[in-house]
């Protein structure tokens, strides 16, 4: 079993915005549990769950990035994680990434903020959030998007191409960022950083509701700013099927 298939990896790490020293920004990777996967493997109830981190900062970014991706395969292929008294398998874990990138400034001023009122309080319960300033860092970094784009994910958990194409069809006269192929059906992510696209997805023609009246009950999510599983990656279906996201356009 591969680790990931690098052309698609590429594929997708030349597809995402261009990272910047000024304004400062970031990409955002991390390996999770998958709550639907867990539940299917192991019979009980585990929310999503991250278990690795990873921030890829703009210096020689493509190369960081393709390389954290890589020893993120690699942990999600042997690294050891329990919830509670249960090893997680390989199945239920899964590669995932943000797409905008992340302004640092903001994300740094809402960590010192945090961490000055955790000071002040200074009990039990803040002083052991000092200790984890890594993962809150991490945490202020998700908040904060940049403005130099703006994705919309349309999640169909339905594998009926015919349904795909419909969507498709609908959305025609939007830029598409991708569209891929995962474990239950297909992700369709829309670029809405041009205004003119987001008034005609949001705005006075309801594109955003239209899809929802109709899709819904087959299975179309709609998400403002998704955690997309990494295309190459490794992203099982259901009974254990092996599968990688695949880009399809």
């Amino acid at each position: 079993m591969e680790l990931f298939i690098e052309s698609e990896l590429k594929e997708f790490i030349n597809r995402l915005p261009e990272l910047s020293i000024e304004p400062t920004t970031v990409h955002l990777l991390m390996l999770a549990i998958r709550s639907r996967k867990a539940k299917e493997i192991l019979g009980i109830k585990i929310k999503d769950l991250v278990v690795e981190r990873r921030i890829v900062r703009p210096s020689n970014w493509k190369d960081k990035y393709f390389k954290a991706v890589h020893n993120l395969a690699l942990l999600q292929h042997h690294g050891l994680y329990h919830y509670k008294d249960l090893t997680i398998p390989l199945q239920a874990k899964a590669i995932y990434c943000t797409l905008t990138p992340r302004s640092v400034k903001h994300a740094v001023s809402d960590l010192m903020k945090e961490t000055i009122n955790y000071i002040m309080q200074g009990d039990d319960s803040a002083k052991y959030q000092l200790t984890k300033l890594d993962v809150r860092y991490f945490g202020c970094l998700h908040r904060h998007k940049s403005k130099v784009s703006n994705y919309v994910t349309l999640d169909i958990d339905n594998s009926d191409k015919r349904i795909l194409n419909e969507i498709l069809d609908m959305v025609s006269s939007i830029p598409i960022f991708m569209v891929t192929e995962t474990s239950r059906g297909y992700h369709v992510v829309l670029d809405l950083t041009k205004t003119e696209d987001a008034v005609q997805f949001y705005g006075q023609e309801k594109l955003m509701q239209k899809l929802g009246l109709k899709y819904a009950k087959h299975g179309l999510e709609i998400q403002r700013d998704a955690q997309e599983p990494v295309p190459g990656t490794l992203y099982f279906k259901e009974n254990g099927v092996v599968h990688y996201v695949r880009i399809l356009i």
